[in-house]
């Protein structure tokens, strides 16, 4: 799967709400969308949350720096 069909997937299936998910180190944080951006904030329900002070932005340009040019599946 390529950057751009990961991030319509993530974009699609997200939520004003969010999901929270846990990371490799075992913190949680909030995942959520809005008006077709991503965003990431501190968990609520899960401990322990990441330390995010508030809700960042993740451009779509930033998530292609942070995520495999391809992933298998």
């Amino acid at each position: 799967m390529n950057g751009e069909l990961m991030w319509n997937s993530i974009i699609s299936k997200l939520t004003t709400v969010g999901i929270e998910l846990q990371t490799t180190t075992g913190l949680w944080f909030n995942a959520s969308t809005d008006k077709g951006k991503l965003y990431v904030d501190k968990a609520t329900i899960y401990t322990p949350s990441s330390k995010l002070s508030m809700r960042r932005p993740i451009s779509k340009n930033d998530f292609y720096l942070y995520t495999p040019t391809t992933i298998a599946g």
